[in-house]
């Protein structure tokens, strides 16, 4: 054991403060130094020939729910700043679709850090459009705009080949353009020419800081050329928007064609941002069935609208002599969404919806919020009277909510009708004061109700139900009993019944 004597308690704290502090900054400072150059070397192994590959093969590794496939051969260059991109193709479930040999590509990738897509210029010298895509149904719907700024200072394809499937003849054309969508400015400008068949220009340029808007539009297409097949109108085709002014104040207008009927003639303005259109439409001219029924001769067109931060906000009218409908609230063009829109339809002219359906002050009204594919609905239905053949219902009411989904959609509903005619005066009695209540499941052809909950004064049961919405013929099918029915010479009595 040691003799010298232990320091004091003041002259130990003395030493422990005369000892360099922890430098626990420095260790940290060395953890995001390491962390930045790990970065740093992945980012400059992306761009090289490893990296290179590694990109094609996760572009190939895309799946989308619609069918599409997307390869990139090879990838030369710098990904950094100018690459060119080799034998890129794209595919859907039935084959080929397009294919570019070479795509010469200089863009901005840190731009995106900054939610935009930069690109100087795209230029492809020759690309072979095979055929028309055929995708996959998904029952989904993107935005319309994209959620982030784009701008492409130069497109040109030199030299595009339109193989013989997708117009019955082979042809040739060229496509250039550039576009500027940012916040508070909007350049478009789009030219295309498929030698023989199509020919397309289009000019946006609105910046309303600088009080400036021009809008022209030019599209011609012949019968069997590619504008026909992609808008599925018959030719020729022809489209003109065109108009005078400025920001603050621009009148214009829209006219289009399909053979020698005139299917839009609409008058445009713009008045500091407040969009608005008038005039009518005749999709009757090329339209079939309920489509052409419904907006026959033609259809009156009103509506107004602001557009900001991607969001189209207005009212919207529309009348024939079958059919008015009027909507009001917003479009989230970004994000693909429903906001608030509101609907009051009214039904003029029944048959027109299906030749054997009659009826008295239709109306319907609904709600729809949220995004295009999962949109909530609420409707309300209400009718004095309505018919099919020789049935008909009286003071008819439904309502229900539900959401949008892939096909079948679920409408839950409660429908009353306080009197049910032209089934006999004993049916009519057991029917009246009739309620159903369940769910229905809608698809473009049909509406189907399997177990419905059916009451009525006598009557408790179940109901089956199938309805053609092309035709407008039904199938019902009822189970249930009958309540306090009287029977003469029997007296009351309750009744099980199956129909």
């Amino acid at each position: 054991m040691s003799d010298t004597p232990a320091p004091p308690p003041d002259a130990l704290d003395q030493l422990e403060a005369r000892r360099p502090p922890k430098r626990w900054w420095r260790r940290l400072l060395g953890a995001l130094i390491t962390l930045i150059l790990l970065v740093v070397a992945a980012a400059a192994l992306l761009d090289t020939g490893i990296g290179h590959r590694f990109v094609a093969d996760r572009i190939a590794a895309l799946r989308p729910a619609n069918g599409l496939r997307f390869s990139v051969g090879r990838i030369e260059g710098s990904l950094y700043g100018r690459a060119v991109l080799i034998d890129v193709r794209v595919r859907d479930s039935h084959g080929l679709i397009l294919a570019v040999p070479r795509a010469y590509l200089a863009w901005r990738p840190l731009a995106w850090l900054d939610n935009r897509l930069d690109i100087d210029s795209l230029r492809i010298p020759r690309a072979r459009l095979a055929r028309l895509p055929q995708l996959t149904p998904t029952g989904r719907h993107g935005p319309i705009l994209p959620g982030f700024d784009i701008r492409v200072g130069r497109l040109d394809v030199d030299r595009l080949v339109v193989a013989k499937a997708v117009t019955g003849v082979a042809r040739y054309g060229a496509l250039h353009g550039r576009a500027d969508v940012r916040s508070g400015r909007a350049i478009v400008d789009l030219g295309a020419v498929i030698e023989g068949s199509d020919r397309l220009a289009l000019k946006l340029d609105a910046e309303p800081d600088r009080d400036r808007f021009d809008v022209d539009v030019h599209a011609r297409g012949a019968a069997k050329g590619v504008l026909a097949h992609l808008s599925g109108l018959p030719g020729p085709l022809s489209l003109d928007v065109s108009g005078d002014g400025r920001w603050t104040a621009w009148r214009g207008s829209a006219r289009a064609t399909a053979g020698t009927a005139q299917i839009v003639d609409l008058a445009l303005a713009n008045r500091s941002g407040r969009y608005t259109l008038s005039g009518v439409v005749a999709p009757s001219a090329v339209a079939h069935g309920k489509l052409q029924r419904l907006t026959a001769p033609r259809v009156l067109v009103n509506g107004a609208a602001t557009l900001a931060r991607r969001k189209l906000d207005g009212t919207l009218s529309l009348r024939s002599p079958s059919l008015t409908a009027e909507a009001t609230g917003a479009l989230d063009l970004a994000a693909g969404a429903y906001r608030d829109v509101r609907i009051k339809a009214r039904l003029l002219r029944p048959p027109a919806l299906f030749p054997n359906m009659t009826g008295r002050n239709v109306e319907l009204r609904a709600i729809l919020d949220g995004a295009y594919a999962t949109a909530s609905f609420d409707y309300r239905l209400a009718a004095d009277r309505v018919a099919f053949d020789d049935t008909g219902f009286e003071q008819v009411r439904a309502a229900g909510r539900g959401h949008f989904s892939r096909a079948p959609v679920i409408v839950p509903i409660t429908l009353t009708a306080a009197r049910v005619t032209g089934v006999g005066d004993v049916a009519g009695g057991i029917l009246r004061n009739l309620k159903v209540a369940g769910r229905l499941q809608v698809t473009a052809r049909a509406l189907v109700g399997k177990g419905l909950a059916v009451t009525s004064d006598k009557l408790n049961g179940k109901l089956d139900l199938v309805v053609d919405l092309r035709t407008g013929h039904y199938q019902v099918g009822l189970s249930g009993g009958m309540r306090w029915y009287l029977i003469p010479g029997l007296g009351v009595v309750d009744v099980m019944t199956k129909l």
